[in-house]
């Protein structure tokens, strides 16, 4: 009789992880609403299956619904908190509600399980940026990209710090490193031409922002930041029209420029 019961647990456990399996897949496939329900299915039958809270909790996530999401993924991680992605996608959904003060420990436990997590380290650096700890940022960042150096992105954050903290040819040649890997990506072309703008070279700017709106023409900022280096260069007709395409794109991005 015990070998029948534990034939049956497989067969019950197997079945758990076809339909867990099936969950993903659908993810996977962009089927979000057959995957949740999968999941809460799995979830129905046992309370403490941590996948399947986790991914219903990614997905609510996903949504919108971050506070659903950030109660399913805690759900996940009292059920196994041994898992790197729970603790780090936690931090995913504080970060993006601007709770920065818990995700910033979301992440270090995330570390602590994965030291090898790039997107981690780089998460970790945008809290402690957003939270002026600038030389914790910096590191952080460091560390992301010790594990991976040919992404542009964390290049870009890695110079945003250094240039809060007046590095200003260090944070330039952040910048370039970024273009090198990325020379399509409109965001440091901006940021270039952010630098250039702050030490008064208006001239150099303007290209930056130029190559950033031809990259990237719905680009908000990129407009407005342009509008400035055009007036700061006594070409104001020029400039309002940038103002004027900033605010059609994005009111918030414009704020304070002429009307």
């Amino acid at each position: 009789m015990a070998q029948d019961g534990n034939a049956s647990a497989r067969s019950a456990q197997d079945a758990g992880d076809a339909a867990f399996d099936a969950a993903v897949a659908h993810h996977q496939a962009g089927r979000a609403v057959e995957a949740d329900l999968i999941c809460r299915e799995i979830v129905a039958r046992n309370p403490n299956h941590a996948a399947g809270l986790y991914l219903s909790g990614l997905i609510s996530y996903e949504a919108g619904n971050r506070k659903a999401g950030a109660e399913l993924v805690r759900r996940a991680i009292g059920a196994n908190g041994g898992v790197a992605l729970y603790h780090a996608t936690l931090g995913d959904i504080y970060l993006t509600g601007g709770d920065l003060a818990q995700a910033e420990p979301c992440y270090r436990r995330a570390l602590i399980l994965d030291p090898r997590s790039y997107a981690s380290h780089n998460s970790l650096g945008l809290v402690l940026r957003g939270r002026n700890q600038l030389e914790g940022a910096v590191t952080a960042f460091r560390e992301a990209l010790l594990i991976r150096p040919d992404l542009a992105l964390i290049w870009c954050n890695l110079s945003d710090a250094l240039f809060s903290m007046g590095l200003v040819e260090d944070a330039i040649e952040c910048l370039r490193r970024a273009l090198a890997i990325a020379p399509e990506m409109a965001r440091a072309h901006n940021d270039l031409g952010c630098l250039y703008a702050r030490g008064g070279n208006h001239a150099e700017a303007e290209a930056c922002f130029n190559r950033a709106i031809a990259l990237d023409p719905r680009f908000a900022m990129a407009w407005r930041n342009m509008g400035d280096s055009l007036a700061a260069l006594g070409r104001k007709g020029e400039a309002e029209a940038h103002y004027q395409r900033s605010r059609e794109l994005d009111p918030a991005a414009a704020a304070g420029k002429p009307v």
